[in-house]
């Protein structure tokens, strides 16, 4: 498995900006971010940006679900 840098767009107002670089292993599948009582998930819809000087894919928000109990 690949280690690729991506950058989190959208989301909750209040998601930490210091939480929106990860490293993820694949662009093919959606990824889930836990984030309080949750999980924000994300996925690649084939935009970059520059962040840093280095260009990161982008993976857009899309649906939060919440952690059973």
């Amino acid at each position: 498995m690949a280690a690729i840098k991506v950058f989190l767009s959208g989301g909750p107002g209040h998601f930490p900006e210091e939480h929106r670089v990860q490293v993820i292993d694949s662009l093919e599948s959606s990824y889930k971010c836990q984030f309080g009582a949750g999980y924000e998930h994300f996925r690649h819809a084939g935009d970059y940006v520059s962040v840093e000087g280095e260009r990161l894919p982008v993976l857009l928000w899309h649906t939060r679900t919440f952690i059973a109990e």
